[in-house]
């Protein structure tokens, strides 16, 4: 049995933490690690591939560890789904509307005049135009 890089134990580590049921499923049929294994070679070759086209490692990695790290339960709860960010759209999107209409604030300039006593320009807007009535 082929043991595990620092990337491998980063990956069992992320299953165990992050897709305990899955961790606990695999460990249980013994296939947990091969199934680390396979992941990490997969992330292996993708990062060489990426780098030899020119990329850092930093920069192949930005790219594949959506890949190896697996969602959590919470965000995927089987791995058969599909991740889905704006979940929260989903009935807006339904309904036809793409983008959620803002609430509009009330501008300066819907407010009513106020019936109150007017005011005159402070003596430090000597330059200004406007005039309170």
């Amino acid at each position: 049995m082929d043991s595990l890089t620092s990337l491998g134990w980063q990956i069992h580590d992320h299953l165990k933490e992050l897709r305990p049921k899955l961790f606990q499923e695999l460990k249980d049929k013994n296939r947990l690690h091969p199934f680390v294994k396979a992941l990490e070679n997969q992330a292996n070759d993708q990062m060489d591939e990426l780098e030899d086209s020119g990329l850092q490692p930093h920069e192949a990695w930005e790219i594949v560890k959506d890949k190896v790290l697996l969602p959590t339960e919470t965000d995927v709860p089987s791995l058969n789904g599909t991740i889905q960010p704006y979940s929260d759209l989903t009935p807006l999107l339904q309904q036809g509307t793409t983008s959620p209409t803002p609430k509009a604030s009330p501008s300066p300039l819907d407010k009513k005049p106020s019936t109150g006593p007017t005011s005159k320009p402070s003596s430090s807007s000597k330059n200004s135009t406007l005039k309170v009535v």
